[in-house]
């Protein structure tokens, strides 16, 4: 199932990614009246370049894929599944996620904060799963790794962002490409950093410790 899943990604990416960075780039232009010409006519090259897929026919193609999974969803869970075996593997997320995370503190690097966002995305979805019969403490708690989710993933649509400009074209002579594409860039850093420190804080306890405060707080 998962690889199916990321057939239809696949397929459909670069749909989303073009319509994502459409809007980003609107975003990064701000107030500034000269960065909002140079992100207009970046965003028309975006829409209108030769590759661009017909977006009928690639969502055509991708929904035979999705269309089966809910009900093998449906059969996938062993009815043998225990209280155990929830915690092995959210304790396994978790683990996975501080890695991920002190990776992109010692590297800085985009792949390297892109993976964070990876696991962090993960281990929200598993524990989306368990908070909608949960407290409100464990309801709090998904909600706070949405939210990190969603704000990692602003900072990596900019950081795409970021080399589609590079790849369209050479910074104009006046310096305008170069001015908008350094903001990109400068953004990129600053929220990066925040969103470090704040997993820092949201990711120091053990993961075991997570994994049996998640399954106390789900009841």
């Amino acid at each position: 199932m998962t690889e199916e899943l990321r057939r239809a990604f696949r397929d459909t990416g670069l749909l989303r990614d073009r319509d994502v960075l459409v809007r980003t780039l609107s975003g990064l232009a701000g107030d500034d009246p000269v960065l909002f010409v140079e992100a207009a006519e970046f965003a028309a090259r975006l829409s209108e370049g030769p590759d661009r897929p017909a977006p009928a026919k690639v969502l055509k193609g991708a929904a035979p894929i999705v269309k089966p999974l809910p009900a093998a969803l449906e059969v996938t869970m062993p009815r043998e599944y225990s209280t155990p075996d929830l915690e092995r593997g959210l304790t396994r997320s978790f683990r996975r996620t501080r890695q991920a995370l002190a990776r992109a503190v010692e590297t800085r690097a985009d792949a390297d904060f892109h993976e964070w966002r990876k696991r962090v995305k993960e281990l929200r979805y598993q524990v989306e799963l368990l908070a909608s019969s949960g407290s409100r403490m464990l309801k709090r708690r998904e909600k706070a790794l949405g939210e990190l989710a969603r704000e990692l993933g602003s900072v990596t649509d900019i950081s795409v962002l970021c080399r589609e400009l590079e790849a369209l074209a050479q910074p104009a002579p006046d310096g305008h490409g170069a001015k908008l594409l350094e903001r990109g860039r400068q953004l990129v850093r600053q929220r990066s950093d925040e969103l470090l420190t704040r997993g820092a804080e949201l990711f120091a306890e053990e993961p075991r410790a997570f994994a049996l405060r998640v399954l106390a707080e789900r009841g």
